[in-house]
Parts: C-alpha cells; structure tokens; sequence
C-alpha cells in the first residue's frame, strides 16, 4: 500500500512539471517544434485544453492553466488526506 502512495505522489509531483513544461513552451516558439516538447503536449493538453475550453483567455492572457493546476492540487489534496 505503501509503495503505491508513494507512486502516485511521484506521478502527481511529475505532472506538475509537464504541466509546467508545456506552459513555459508556449512562450518560447523556437522550441515548439522539439520531439520532447511535442511528446510533453501528448499528455498534457487534453487536461490543459479541457479547462482552455471552459474559461476563455482575458485578452492576452490565458488564465486556464492556472485553474488546471488548482484542480489538480484539489484531487492530489482529496486522495492524500
């Protein structure tokens, strides 16, 4: 039982960085194009793009992922307590 928290723990903690992986991608167009950035977007952009899909951006700015990020904590908070 153990071990399978602690799996779980790491898969959330490294979602968190393929998250963050993609959103600072999005800034940097050079790097779109890259094998590793475009295998990051296979498994993060059907999460990003359900909230991109709900909450529209303000102007420029794309306050999703933000959102995304929140409900993520929400579960990971609801399945360790």
């Amino acid at each position: 039982m153990f071990a399978l928290y602690k799996f779980c723990k790491a898969a959330f903690s490294i979602y968190y960085i393929l998250l963050s992986i993609d959103i600072l991608a999005s800034w940097v167009p050079e790097i779109n194009e890259s094998k590793f950035i475009r295998a990051v977007r296979v498994l993060t952009q059907p999460y990003l793009g359900f909230f991109r899909g709900i909450i529209p951006p303000i102007g420029m700015i794309d306050f999703s992922p933000l959102v995304a990020f929140g409900v993520l904590y929400l579960i990971q908070a609801l399945l360790f307590s």
